[in-house]
């Protein structure tokens, strides 16, 4: 399973998405955005997307902590 997480140091939800994902053994890849992505290339690449954690498990894209949580609900 491919997973990219794009993320904010200072984003609650992100540091929770990180722990549930460390909790179930999924490794991921981590986006900063302003510091390993700039946020103007996170906005060309994402345009819809208005908040953080923005995650790509495979190819599904799913935004936010709530989202993740039922996305892993059974895994």
């Amino acid at each position: 399973m491919s997973v990219k997480v794009y993320s904010m140091p200072s984003c609650g939800g992100c540091i929770k998405a990180k722990q549930l994902l460390d909790q179930k053994g999924i490794q991921y890849e981590e986006f900063i955005i302003g510091e390993n992505i700039e946020a103007t290339d996170f906005a060309e690449q994402f345009p819809s997307v208005k908040y953080v954690p923005h995650i790509i498990m495979d190819d599904k894209e799913i935004s936010g902590y709530n989202e993740l949580v039922e996305e892993l609900r059974n895994v």
